[in-house]
């Protein structure tokens, strides 16, 4: 098989993978007790299985492990997406502070920039060459490579803000249907 049936195949792997996985999780969630809490946000509805996102991140993992060069870049977004998806399981089960959530999250972005994933410029039409270059202040973190302060800060701030968009907007009807479908398209 070529790369390029390969790279064809892969999605749909991945699709049968998750539906699959789903199934079983609609009838394997609900006897492990891992269903959702609708009386916490005033629902009157029976409780149905509630962290099955778990696989859809294990399904991820799994492709991105078996495709992605494990360098340290790599290792930085895999250990940032684990401490993530740790974090938001059991923050289902439990609702931790929001500060600790907040503070896991502010780790997993540090973890992913730290270990190379930056954002060197913003692009903007109002100034002349339309270039905001983020990488010329450098901090003196040898181990990481001396990364650039103000790439840093902007790719931290825009990790945190992707984490927590949808949260904002949590209980606006039709949201995830209307995401899910531009998602799709």
């Amino acid at each position: 098989m070529t790369s390029g049936e390969q790279l064809f195949w892969l999605p749909i792997h991945a699709f049968i993978s998750c539906g699959l996985l789903y199934l079983i999780a609609l009838n394997l969630f609900p006897r492990l007790k891992l269903l959702d809490f609708p009386e916490r946000y005033g629902l009157k509805r029976a409780r149905l299985p509630y962290p099955t996102g778990i696989i859809s991140v294990g399904i991820f993992l799994c492709f991105f492990i078996a495709l992605a060069q494990l360098g340290q870049q790599n290792s930085g977004i895999l250990i940032g997406i684990i401490l993530i998806t740790i974090t938001a399981f059991y923050d289902d089960r439990r609702q931790l502070p929001t500060s600790l959530r907040l503070g896991m999250q502010l780790l997993a972005a540090f973890l992913i920039f730290a270990t190379g994933t930056h954002i060197f410029t913003i692009t903007n039409p109002l100034i002349t060459n339309g270039i905001i270059k983020l990488d010329t202040i450098r901090l003196p973190l040898a181990f990481f490579g001396n990364p650039p302060l103000l790439s840093g800060i902007f790719t931290m701030f825009w990790l945190l803000l992707t984490m927590n968009a949808l949260n904002w907007f949590d209980g606006v009807p039709g949201q995830v249907s209307l995401l899910s479908s531009i998602g799709f398209i």
